[in-house]
């Protein structure tokens, strides 16, 4: 019973509840979401209109007050749903800019909306509209109480949120987007008040750039960043003079200060910002980093120094070969006049070696300023590398000591290349133990399988690319150590190679710097160039093999060399073995130098030819021609590849073989950076004799230039 009562009692409070509500609230409810609406119509109108203006004034900071058509279109196209309207834009000054001509009846409510260009206040929005029409309505509500009030309520609930959120989200994500644009570019930006020269705002690059914390940036004035007080004043005077006559300031390089007291250079540019009037009330400063950029300029001002210097070298070279070719011919010539047992015969030896080093120095001078082609020849890598440190021992407290297998492999290898690889290695080991010590050179022959397997000939242990060590390194007698092909990204071809070890026991290379040792212009010396290594690198790739390098601080640097091997052997004496004692025939030699001339003719009338001498290429045709009409061919031809102001050896060539397609014409130049040097059977030529050349060298390509056409 007293449950029911409860219950009766409920259902009449609540029944009283809902006429109240019925009576009271429908009007009241209707009259709160309608103003509501009107108030989120105009917050939402003039949020939209506000981004659509700032997105304006964006465009035109300085000019956007006078674009009055523009902001009477950017407020006319919103729908306002027959409600008057009248709106205001505004200055930072609160002066009116543009408004609507209409008048509103009382009372009306006003919204204000601010607009921002770049952080700062820049003017403002004013919305207002009537809320007559309303209280008409709510009048007609009381009337009609409980359908109206209830429709009105379904009908306005859901239409404003959504809008809203729209809009909150939209500028939500401009937000972000300009905050990102801002913070992802790469050069500092700092944004200055004009009065306090105090910045007010950075992004994350100015604190990368120059050490700072934000908090520390933030009311520090710009002139903290220059090097001096007196670079400050200085670059005040000229941003001030730059500002009238340009409206900007843009300094190419400018030394900065960052928070460890390094200096830097920098590029620096500065742009106003202006209020309506005109007048500057802050600055934007953008400043970036060239420091890498000023390296590269410096790299490529070297690279350019190093390529004049290889045109000189060049030049040098070719003139002083041709010289060598009167030393080196007549020096050979007169050694073969006397008998060994004579004591002069080792002095003449002493001195044809000397000068044939000369030349080796000359290729070297050409390979380290511009990187000449290999001319190859099937060489012995244990004499090479014997005569190159003998030659970089000299006058060191230094020593070598060989380890050298009976059964090691010839190469076919440019010497006077592999020698100077050889001689910057044994220097750079000599410099790294200025107290003196032992070098240990060791030579090897190494095996790579078509799998890219490399074996070890000491213990024949194999181990795949992706090992550093076989597994007896502590039992092999030989260290069969390779380098991880994988880990430096080298592939060697299958085949045969020789392993040219040289360790030194100096102080080692630090292991952050292995990486970069072969890189041009890298060095850790103050005075060293850091293309000794970088010039040997280059060597090795071209001749088809590998070089790489193993070190331990306090310990000592061990550098490998690959190179192909050649199944061809090579003995001391081959080359004396296959030269006759006495030749016979017609030989044409072209050459512009009379020195040349002079010594190829002694040389080669000294075997037992007839030799006839031109200058040119042209000379040398007509006496071609002329020989083969009389029935008495040349048997062979020597050309100078270059002749200036005439014809040389490549166009000459071809006038030859049109003439006589079984002509045995052989190449020499003093000057191997030309590709017919290491590629000269594919002009047409059956030989080739590199200057300065000996009469055993010049009797030999003869031989086998005239063999290869019979």
């Amino acid at each position: 019973m007293k449950t029911k009562q409860n219950f009766a009692r409920i259902i009449s409070q609540l029944s009283a509840l809902i006429i109240l509500l019925l009576m009271i609230i429908p009007p009241l409810l209707y009259f709160f979401i309608s103003y509501q609406h009107i108030v989120g119509s105009i917050e939402t109108e003039g949020s939209i209109s506000a981004i659509t203006i700032m997105k304006i004034i964006s465009l035109d900071p300085y000019g956007w007050e006078f674009e009055e058509e523009r902001l009477l279109d950017v407020l006319s196209s919103y729908p306002r749903k027959g409600y008057v309207e009248k709106w205001k834009t505004l200055n930072a000054k609160n002066e009116v800019i543009a408004e609507s001509p209409f008048e509103l009846e009382k009372p009306f409510i006003t919204r204000s909306f601010d607009l921002m260009d770049t952080g700062a206040i820049v003017g403002r929005l004013e919305i207002s509209r009537s809320i007559k029409p309303l209280l008409i309505k709510d009048i007609m509500v009381e009337l009609y109480m409980l359908p109206i009030g209830i429709g009105a309520f379904l009908a306005l609930y859901f239409l404003p949120i959504r809008t809203i959120h729209r809009s909150e989200d939209a500028l939500k994500k401009s937000k972000e987007l300009l905050e990102k644009t801002f913070a992802s570019l790469h050069d500092a930006i700092f944004i200055v008040d004009a009065q306090t020269e105090k910045i007010i705002d950075c992004n994350p690059t100015a604190t990368k750039i120059f050490g700072y914390k934000r908090e520390e940036i933030l009311d520090m004035k710009i002139g903290f960043l220059y090097i001096s007080e007196n670079e400050n004043k200085k670059f005040n005077d000229h941003l001030k003079y730059a500002i009238e006559k340009k409206g900007f300031l843009f300094i190419q390089d400018i030394s900065m200060k960052r928070k460890d007291e390094t200096i830097f250079p920098a590029e620096y540019s500065t742009l106003p910002l202006e209020d309506d009037k005109g007048e500057v009330i802050g600055w934007v400063n953008v400043v970036r980093d060239i420091t890498d950029q000023n390296k590269m300029k410096e790299e490529l001002i070297r690279a350019e120094k190093l390529e004049s210097m290889g045109i000189l070298a060049g030049g040098i070279a070719h003139d002083f070969n041709n010289l060598m070719v009167g030393i080196l011919g007549n020096i050979s010539l007169i050694k073969s006049f006397i008998v060994q047992q004579n004591e002069a015969y080792g002095i003449v030896e002493d001195i044809e070696k000397a000068a044939f080093r000369t030349r080796d120095l000359t290729r070297q001078l050409l390979t380290f300023s511009k990187g000449g082609y290999p001319v190859k020849k099937i060489a012995s890598i244990t004499e090479i590398t014997k005569e190159s440190a003998r030659f970089a021992l000299s006058g060191s407290k230094v020593k070598c000591q060989f380890s050298i297998p009976d059964d090691i492999s010839a190469v076919n290898v440019d010497e006077g290349q592999i020698g100077q690889v050889i001689n910057n290695i044994i220097i750079n080991a000599i410099q790294a133990m200025p107290e003196g010590g032992m070098i240990e050179i060791e030579f090897k022959n190494i095996t790579i399988d078509k799998n890219n397997v490399m074996r070890c000939t000491g213990c024949s242990i194999t181990w795949t690319e992706d090992r550093l060590y076989c597994a007896r390194q502590e039992s092999c007698s030989v260290l069969c150590r390779i380098v991880s092909q994988a880990e430096r990204g080298v592939s060697l071809g299958e085949g045969e190679y020789v392993r040219i070890s040289i360790k030194d026991h100096g102080i080692g290379i630090a292991k952050q710097y292995l990486p970069k040792i072969f890189d041009p212009y890298f060095t850790t010396k103050q005075d060293g160039s850091g293309l000794g290594l970088a010039t040997a690198y280059s060597i090795v790739k071209r001749h088809g093999g590998h070089i790489d390098v193993e070190s331990e601080l306090g310990v000592g640097t061990t550098f490998h060399i690959y190179l192909p091997a050649t199944i061809e052997k090579f003995t001391l004496g081959m080359m004396q073995e296959k030269i006759p004692l006495s030749g016979k025939g017609n030989i044409l030699v072209m050459d512009d130098k009379e020195v040349v001339r002079n010594a190829a003719k002694r040389m080669l009338s000294s075997i037992g030819y007839d030799v006839v001498l031109a200058r040119d290429g042209s000379e040398a045709i007509a006496m071609y021609k002329k020989a083969l009409q009389s029935g008495e061919p040349f048997d062979a031809v020597i050309l100078d590849l270059t002749v200036p102001g005439g014809m040389g050896g490549k166009e000459t060539v071809k006038k030859v073989l049109e003439i006589d397609p079984n002509a045995k014409v052989i190449v020499s130049s003093g000057y191997s950076n030309d590709p017919m040097m290491s590629e000269f059977k594919k002009y047409g030529f059956v030989g080739l004799l590199e200057k300065p050349y000996r009469m055993q060298e010049l009797r030999d390509t003869l031989l086998k230039a005239i063999e290869t056409r019979n």
